[in-house]
């Protein structure tokens, strides 16, 4: 009982000299609950209960930081261990020009213009166009002259970084480029760093488009076929 009274009378004199909860429970090794039992009617000042409050706030912080610091490296953790599965995964697989013209198909599917007679594709990632013409170029045997490009760009950026920016990248001529069409509505914003605005490339040859959407037809009809095949079976 005495050693009861006595930490109890340590905390009660810990608590008048301005000690959190915390700090009195990492000191006594007191449990939280009975701490607050214990004092919740001893007063401190004012001036206690301010720098109370500032420490609780840098201990939330330095909390959040850490558990920010855990999160990021348990995300990146996660991507590392995805992106080593891939590479396995591609390295199992031999990326013929029937895989790679399959990959175009599916890219034409999904963002490609569908103007008849021409072969088409615009986005703002050039990592995508660069994919996109690149695969043309290496399947087919391509009439250089028949390319066109188009760009579209906000009213703050400079058009004729852009033409060269994006001629020099898809090795398509300056001649080759349509006038660059400006979206009027962004007079009163600011483009966002690095972007480059949205870039069209176009080849005008109506067999290599009938080819691209046979392929692409030809995979949707497989896949929903299969689809349709697992659901009777189920």
């Amino acid at each position: 009982m005495k050693s009861y009274l006595k930490l109890k009378e340590k905390a009660i004199l810990l608590r008048k000299s301005g000690k959190s909860y915390q700090d009195i429970h990492k000191l006594l090794n007191i449990p939280k609950s009975t701490l607050n039992y214990w004092l919740a009617e001893i007063p401190i000042s004012k001036q206690q209960r301010i720098k109370l409050n500032k420490n609780w706030q840098k201990a939330l912080i330095k909390a959040r930081t850490k558990a920010s610091a855990v999160h990021h490296l348990a995300k990146q953790n996660r991507i590392n261990l995805v992106e080593k599965e891939v590479v396995k995964l591609f390295k199992g697989i031999n990326l013929n020009n029937r895989i790679l013209e399959l990959f175009l198909a599916g890219l034409y599917l999904g963002d490609g213009f569908k103007i008849e007679g021409r072969l088409g594709l615009g986005s703002s990632n050039p990592k995508i166009l660069v994919t996109f013409i690149t695969l043309i170029r290496k399947l087919y045997k391509v009439n250089e002259r028949r390319l066109r490009s188009a760009i579209f760009a906000r009213a703050d950026q400079n058009e004729k970084e852009l033409l060269n920016y994006w001629s020099k990248l898809l090795n398509i001529p300056k001649r080759q480029f349509h006038r660059t069409q400006i979206d009027q509505r962004t007079h009163y914003s600011t483009s966002f760093t690095n972007y480059k605005g949205v870039c069209s490339v176009v080849y005008a040859d109506v067999g290599l488009q009938r080819r691209i959407l046979a392929i692409s037809n030809m995979m949707l009809k497989y896949i929903n076929e299969t689809n349709r095949s697992r659901s009777s079976a189920g």
